[in-house]
């Protein structure tokens, strides 16, 4: 299992208010960090495959979000873990690799990235859905979360 999930590291201090005596104002460093770290079915730590680390620009960005490639978006850290994964998956062929990702990672492209992949090359995944996606084709579609229901009735989404 390769672990992937965001922390924030918030590295604030407070300094001195300009002229307000001990009144004090906190400063913040934030930096956000997002590793894969790979498990044994034992539960077994076998430590850190690969990071992240970046700062979210001052100004915020959403607006512009839609128009950028998904390269240059925070989400594309869900992409670089699958990718290690399937490193991973290359190098250990004898091994079942599986890269979990929580809501966050439920982002259109790691799906194509996946079927774009031959099957030898591909680790499978398991990400906890975030949206009710189709996933049938033809006149009457099938969604994710009445398939899960149909197929299990205490599996639950959100």
């Amino acid at each position: 299992m390769l672990v992937q999930d965001t922390t924030c590291l918030d590295d604030g201090t407070t300094q001195p208010k300009p002229g307000m005596g001990t009144v004090k104002i906190k400063v913040r460093d934030e930096s956000l960090l997002h590793p894969t770290v790979a498990f044994t079915p034992e539960r077994i730590n076998l430590g850190v495959l690969g990071m992240t680390l970046w700062q979210r620009p001052e100004q915020p960005v959403a607006q512009e979000r839609h128009r950028k490639p998904i390269a240059e978006k925070e989400s594309y850290r869900w992409l670089q873990g699958y990718q290690l994964a399937c490193e991973v998956q290359q190098r250990c062929p004898d091994t079942l690799v599986v890269s979990m990702a929580d809501r966050e990672g439920d982002i259109h492209e790691w799906f194509l990235d996946a079927v774009r992949r031959a099957p030898e090359a591909r680790a499978e995944f398991i990400i906890r859905a975030k949206c009710n996606r189709r996933i049938g084709t033809g006149k009457t579609p099938s969604y994710l979360w009445e398939e899960r229901q149909g197929a299990s009735s205490g599996l639950h989404h959100g």
